[in-house]
């Protein structure tokens, strides 16, 4: 092995090792704004939904409306067995515009087992872990996916990473899951897949 390829598999093995400590530093940190989330909402009894043609306000361990509802504040089987299809994405108090055209459904899946979820973003496949706690609370973990690039879907796909990244509670809304941030400005809503 000449001294190019041993450069070339040093740098390699410095950017995995790189790549798994960043990875672990997120997972941490992720714990840490749950921990700190549930402390906060120890002191907040309701999220707005932040719907301005729809004020309602959500509250997170207690669903709106009870017919295939999630009553308990867990994240059950019957979510974690439900493909889910996005309806709809408010990225701080804004609309996303979803009517671009996409080659299949957005989506979301969550395996309760495992504790992961996987989905599908516009262009590129999506996954990672998640934790969800028995008052509400929810947050995605570090996702991992394809990296293709799709110009004419690629800011609704950035959009939506970009509001799971800020998601710290879920709810249900009679047979809509609601993936929501502290504040009630970003809100995912998914239905379930036909």
């Amino acid at each position: 092995m000449n001294q190019k390829n041993i450069i070339i598999a040093c740098l390699a093995v410095i950017i995995l090792i790189l790549a798994i400590i960043m990875w672990q530093d997120s997972n941490r940190r992720a714990q840490q704004r749950l921990e700190n989330d549930q402390t906060n909402s120890e002191n907040s009894e309701t999220i707005n939904s932040g719907n301005k043609d729809n004020p309602e306000v959500i509250t997170p361990n207690k669903p709106v409306d009870n017919t295939n509802t999630n009553t308990d504040g867990t994240f059950n089987s019957e979510i974690s067995n439900t493909n889910w299809t996005l309806a709809s994405i408010y990225l701080d108090g804004k609309i996303v515009d979803m009517s671009m055209n996409v080659e299949k459904p957005m989506n979301l899946t969550f395996n309760k087992t495992e504790m992961s979820y996987s989905g599908f973003g516009g262009c590129n496949g999506f996954g990672g872990e998640y934790t969800s706690k028995t008052d509400g609370q929810f947050l995605f973990g570090p996702s991992m996916g394809t990296l293709m690039y799709c110009e004419e879907t690629s800011p609704l796909e950035n959009s939506y990473s970009q509001a799971r990244d800020k998601v710290t509670n879920f709810a249900m809304k009679g047979n809509q899951l609601v993936l929501m941030s502290d504040d009630g400005k970003t809100e995912i809503v998914y239905s379930p897949a036909i």
